[in-house]
């Protein structure tokens, strides 16, 4: 079992446990070994738990990841939730830009690009900061409809909306 620990989605700590032999639909408790009162306040915190692969299989090499889950340890506090400040930003409606290759939406304190070609967000800046780098998101294909709707309200009641 691998784990690490991420600070506003960067890993900063990993390390390696043995759970042991766990028979199936069997439960055991493990401890992952960071100091939650050394994590930063302004920072938000998650933890990836991964279990790979002891040996090599006919479908797979040793390492390949069986499963694995994010789990969210610290928010950050002082800054807003990215739903708060499209909410806050809902009543001027996104700008949007694509071409063959990219669409980007634009709100007053984020930038997302889509790759539209592999179906991965390209690079994501939020809060001034570079949280996704150029080509290195995760693949949304799948997940994303290919017409999406961001609506929000604004605190008078009205509301928009912007098609992706």
């Amino acid at each position: 079992m691998k784990w690490s620990l991420y600070e506003n989605g960067k890993e900063v700590e990993s390390g390696s446990l043995n759970p042991g032999k766990v028979s199936p639909r069997k439960r055991v408790q493990v401890a992952i070994p960071y100091t939650y009162s050394q994590l930063k306040a302004d920072s938000e915190y998650f933890v990836k738990v991964q279990f790979l692969l002891k040996e090599d299989k006919p479908w797979a090499s040793k390492g390949y990841v069986m499963a694995e889950e994010q789990l969210p340890v610290k928010a950050s506090v002082g800054k807003p939730a990215i739903n708060e400040v499209a909410n806050a930003s809902a009543g001027n409606c996104l700008e949007k830009q694509s071409d063959a290759r990219f669409s980007t939406i634009k709100g007053d304190n984020f930038n997302v690009t889509f790759d539209n070609e592999s179906g991965t967000i390209y690079n994501l800046n939020y809060g001034g900061e570079t949280i996704i780098a150029d080509g290195n998101g995760r693949n949304w294909m799948l997940s994303v409809p290919s017409r999406t709707t961001i609506t929000g309200s604004t605190e008078a009641g009205s509301k928009t909306a912007c098609i992706i």
